[in-house]
């Protein structure tokens, strides 16, 4: 491998755990992400979301209350620090969400929430979302009620809600003085590039903490070498502007991939139950599933033959293209670090 240019401050801090998944060993995973539903009220890219294909089977599954309770104590057990609620569809559609995130973070853990901020108001969920998660970050990708509609595949009148849903977020936290981070994500495509600006200053205005943009991949409007161009420029415009408030970019993080074997340190769980190797998975479900926890404990999954029998084989990083995964990068500079300095390190 070349010599990289190591500037991820995560990788000496995972470097211990990346030697000894190296080697072998397993260990307890630092996060866990739990998809409690399927369902989604959502359409987002007119069928370019990735559980398109789930929704549109009419064999929609989410976690049954008792299991997903349950579920959270057993990552508690396994060892995490956090968990995410996040996945193939709306999270906040669980009829027990609330109840989920309050044992979440009555276990010790920190609470992470991806989701499109359309049911916070409806269902009044912004005292316990600030109450007991430490960041939710809210998929918008629009800056007007006439481009949300055509990106997310609702009506117009479904940015309203989402914005509402944001801003009593910030009142909410104001009024308690939490420190739960808010956050917007953006998935940059074809048809939301001259909104890049107008999304900025919306979340300035609403009093956000971040903006995360990502560009799209895959399906009809994922944008031409142009148009990433001209989203690059209007980002780095921005980060100039306001330096910790933007986040992320359109940098294309899928090739140069090698082998990757950070899996885990995320234990992912999905609406059926099922145990996964990464959250890419929906496109190669049958060979990242490790076990389903409505038949064994997770931690007996965790640590079973399947999961070690998954991690000897090796995972294909064919199907890792598709995704700008975050553990690309910190897969090519932990194997550097180990390969080229892993004994010296041992003595830091």
């Amino acid at each position: 491998m070349d010599k990289l240019n190591i500037t991820n401050s995560n990788v000496l801090r995972l470097y211990r755990e990346a030697l000894r998944l190296k080697q072998g060993e397993k260990i307890s995973p630092w996060m866990s992400l739990i998809h409690l539903t399927e369902r989604c009220n959502h359409n987002c890219y007119g069928g370019d979301c990735e559980y398109a294909d789930i929704r549109s089977s009419k064999n929609i599954h989410e976690l049954n209350r008792d299991r997903a309770l349950l579920l959270i104590d057993e990552i508690r057990e396994l060892g995490s620090l956090s968990i995410l609620f996040s996945g193939g569809g709306e999270p906040m559609l669980h009829p027990a969400f609330a109840e989920v995130i309050e044992r979440a973070q009555s276990n010790g853990l920190m609470v992470g929430i991806f989701s499109n901020g359309s049911l916070i108001e409806k269902y009044n969920l912004a005292p316990n979302i600030v109450d007991y998660a430490t960041f939710i970050r809210v998929s918008i990708d629009a800056a007007s009620p006439a481009t949300f509609s055509t990106v997310r595949g609702v009506s117009g009148s479904g940015f309203k809600k989402v914005i509402a849903g944001v801003t009593s977020l910030v009142e909410e936290r104001t009024r308690k003085k939490k420190n739960i981070d808010i956050g917007l994500k953006f998935l940059i495509s074809k048809m939301n590039i001259e909104e890049i600006s107008d999304i900025i200053e919306l979340g300035l205005k609403i009093g956000v903490d971040t903006i995360q943009f990502k560009p799209l991949r895959g399906g009809k409007n994922e944008m031409n070498q142009n148009e990433i161009s001209r989203a690059k420029q209007l980002i780095k415009n921005a980060k100039l502007a306001h330096p910790n408030f933007i986040i992320g970019g359109t940098d294309d993080k899928r090739h140069d991939l090698i082998p990757c074997f950070l899996t885990p340190l995320r234990a992912v769980i999905d609406g059926r139950g099922d145990v996964m190797l990464c959250n890419y998975f929906n496109h190669r479900r049958y060979t990242h599933k490790i076990g389903n926890v409505y038949h064994k404990k997770l931690t007996d999954i965790w640590f079973g033959p399947e999961h070690r029998a998954v991690l000897q084989k090796g995972i294909d990083t064919k199907g890792c293209t598709l995704y700008d995964c975050r553990f690309h990068e910190l897969n090519k500079e932990l194997s550097y670090i180990i390969d080229n300095f892993g004994k010296t390190l041992n003595f830091v």
